[in-house]
C-alpha cells in the first residue's frame, strides 16, 4: 500500500506499517474480489487476495459442505434445540479427544478434536446438524462436531 493510502494512526505517529496490512475488507461477490474496496477517490485500502475466492458468498451459497450453508443450517435449527435447554449442561462419558453433552431434555452435542473417529453416546439420538458427513457406523470423524435430537422414552 502506497504511503499516502495509509490511514492508520500507528503508521502516521511512528512510520511502522501498522494494521493497514491487516485489514482486508470481505466481500460477498466473486466479482468484487477483482476490485479494490476504498474510500470513494478510488484509492484502494486493500484488494481481497485471489485465494479467498472460495470463501465468498457467491463461492459457498448452496454447497452444503461450505461454512456459510453450515451457519445458514444451525440457525435454522437452533429454535428447536434450544426450546427445552436445561439450566445446567451434563458432561457425557466420551472418547478420548472427544467432548459429548446433555444439554437439556431434547438435545445433545458431540464435538471430536482428537486424531481418531470417536464413538458417540447412546444418548445421541437423531442427528439435528453436523459440520462434516457422518460415516453412518455410529462414530464422529476427527475435526466434526455434531448435534442431536436425544432419544428418550
Amino acid at each position: 500500500m502506497a504511503p499516502q493510502d495509509r490511514q492508520d494512526p500507528a503508521y502516521f505517529r511512528g512510520g511502522s506499517v501498522g494494521r493497514d496490512g491487516c485489514r482486508v475488507p470481505c466481500r460477498g461477490q466473486v466479482a468484487s474480489l477483482r476490485t479494490a474496496s476504498g474510500p470513494d477517490s478510488g484509492q484502494p485500502r486493500l484488494s481481497q487476495p485471489a485465494h479467498w475466492r472460495d470463501l465468498s458468498v457467491d463461492a459457498q451459497r448452496d454447497d452444503p459442505e461450505s461454512t456459510l450453508e453450515l451457519y445458514r443450517r444451525a440457525l435454522r435449527s437452533r429454535r428447536e434445540v434450544t426450546a427445552s435447554l436445561a439450566e445446567s449442561v451434563m458432561l457425557l462419558e466420551s472418547a478420548p479427544g472427544a467432548l459429548s453433552s446433555d444439554a437439556g431434555t431434547n438435545s445433545s452435542a458431540v464435538v471430536n478434536c482428537g486424531d481418531d473417529a470417536a464413538a458417540l453416546p447412546g444418548e445421541a439420538g437423531e442427528v439435528v446438524l453436523t459440520s462434516g458427513p457422518l460415516p453412518g457406523d455410529g462414530t464422529l470423524p476427527p475435526d466434526t462436531a455434531a448435534w442431536f435430537r436425544a432419544s428418550r422414552s
